[in-house]
């Protein structure tokens, strides 16, 4: 959470003091920003806006797992939204508000619950009074968007029949995703990026790779789910998912390493009752509980 502050100030920085990157090389690919006129999107200390976005989503997520400090969760909730969208990824954007409209709903307390709907209202206002709202969705299903990810989803079932057996059964491993455009495999649409986290699993793991993957995703949804105590991490786990439709994060190591990161903190997390009755029983083992 405080990396994903860090990095969400400075992105606020980049754009409203106009300094492009601060930290890092620039990103050169597509460094517009889509949604302010005449910004450079922010990428912080990665050298890219979608490693960037991915790590204040996971910020998010965090921050709405956590039980202690409501109050002020809210604040740096609302500083991780600001830095999500300052990185002109209208994906990230979009399932971080998600996940914290979702914290907010299982709000427990009153006075909690009030200040969240309250907060959440007066930027909704905000957003769709200056036009915003609909910048990001225009953005997140325009065409160009839409299209260069349904590719990537259409090359699944080339991956499959065009590559030899042992290829499309076992993979091609890294760093293969530039030969199978150049090939044929994948369809080209002039930019060499998956932007798709499952093709990717297909491309370097086959089908017994990404079959495997996927049933450990499920394995994993399914004991956050239906476990009290870890079920406070579902929300974030199911947005973390969900960005892999629009961004292979695993091809990165930060990215990667948060997203483990995530999934052990969820799939050890116990409730507290639960622990301070093993440790009572553990040192008065005949003590009436």
């Amino acid at each position: 959470m405080t990396l994903a502050a860090i990095e969400s100030l400075l992105g606020i920085a980049e754009i409203a003091f106009d300094t492009g990157p601060i930290l890092g090389d620039p990103f050169l690919v597509s460094p517009a920003h889509p949604f302010i006129a005449g910004a450079t999107r922010a990428q912080g200390t990665l050298s890219h806006p979608i490693v960037m976005s991915f790590v204040i989503l996971a910020g998010v997520a965090f921050a709405c797992a956590q039980r202690s400090r409501p109050g002020l969760r809210m604040p740096l909730l609302g500083l991780l939204l600001v830095g999500a969208f300052a990185t002109g990824s209208a994906s990230a954007t979009v399932i971080a508000a998600v996940i914290v409209i979702l914290w907010i709903l299982n709000r427990r307390t009153a006075p909690g619950a009030t200040f969240a709907v309250l907060g959440v209202g007066v930027a909704s206002l905000v957003l769709i009074g200056s036009g915003l709202s609909g910048a990001v969705l225009e953005d997140e299903f325009s065409a160009t968007n839409t299209a260069h990810r349904m590719n990537s989803i259409a090359s699944t079932s080339n991956l499959v029949t065009l590559r030899s057996v042992p290829s499309a059964i076992f993979g091609d491993g890294f760093g293969s995703v530039e030969r199978l455009y150049r090939s044929g495999v994948l369809v080209d649409d002039g930019f060499y990026a998956l932007d798709n986290q499952y093709v990717a699993l297909l491309i370097q793991g086959g089908v017994a790779g990404a079959v495997l993957a996927c049933c450990a995703f499920v394995g994993m949804t399914w004991l956050i789910a239906t476990a009290p105590a870890r079920r406070r991490y579902f929300a974030g786990w199911v947005g973390i998912l969900a960005m892999g439709f629009a961004f292979d994060y695993l091809a990165w190591f930060a990215t990667s390493a948060l997203f483990l990161a995530y999934a052990g903190v969820a799939l050890a997390a116990s409730d507290d009752s639960s622990r301070r009755v093993a440790a009572t029983s553990t040192a008065f083992p005949h003590a009436r509980l």
